[in-house]
C-alpha cells in the first residue's frame, strides 16, 4: 500500500500537461489547411513598427529579452524573377513568459501586428498595421483571425502550437 500511493501521485503529476512559456527550445507549427504557408518563431526578438516620409509602414526587428516574433508566410508563384511570385507575411510579437493571453480588436496592436504583402500588384503591395482582429493564447496554441485588409487575402484563420 505505501508504494502504490507515491506511484499513483507520480501518475497523476505527469499527466497533467503544463502550460509553458516560449523558452530557447520552443518549436512552433502550423496546424492550419495551407500546404504554402510555413510559419518561423524568432527567439528573443521585437517588431518595431515605422513610417517614412510617404507614410508607408516598415518595421526592424530588434534583440529583446521580453519578447519573440512569429512569422507566417503564404508563398505562391515561385520564379526567377524578383517581383513575378505572391507573398504575404503575417508578424507579430508575443511577451516571451506569457502562457495565456488573448489580444482582441483594437488590442493587437500591442503585439505590433504586421500584414506584409510582396507582390506585382499595384495598390495592394505594401506593409499594413492591423489596428483589428484576435490573438489568443491558450494552451501552446495561438489561434489567430486576421481582417480582410487586402481583395484576394490569403491568410485568415491561423492555428499555431508551441511545443
Amino acid at each position: 500500500m505505501k508504494t502504490i500511493i507515491p506511484i499513483l501521485v507520480l501518475c497523476v503529476l505527469s499527466a497533467c500537461k503544463s502550460t509553458t512559456a516560449i523558452t530557447n527550445n520552443t518549436k512552433v507549427n502550423l496546424q492550419s489547411e495551407c500546404p504554402e504557408c510555413s510559419v518561423m518563431l524568432l527567439q528573443n526578438k521585437s517588431v518595431s513598427i515605422k513610417q517614412d516620409d510617404t507614410m508607408a509602414y516598415y518595421y526592424n526587428l530588434t534583440e529583446s529579452t521580453t519578447h519573440s516574433v512569429i512569422k507566417v508566410s503564404y508563398t505562391s508563384g515561385k520564379s526567377t524573377y524578383q517581383d513575378s511570385g505572391y507573398i504575404e507575411e503575417f508578424i507579430f510579437m508575443i511577451p516571451n513568459n506569457s502562457t495565456e493571453a488573448n489580444w482582441q480588436y483594437k488590442e493587437i496592436t500591442k503585439t505590433n501586428a504586421l500584414l506584409n504583402i510582396q507582390c506585382y500588384c499595384k495598390g495592394k503591395a505594401g506593409i499594413y498595421q492591423l489596428t483589428n482582429g484576435n490573438i489568443s493564447l491558450k494552451n501552446n496554441t495561438i489561434a489567430i483571425t486576421l481582417p480582410e485588409l487586402v481583395s484576394d487575402q490569403k491568410l485568415h484563420e491561423l492555428t499555431i502550437t508551441l511545443k
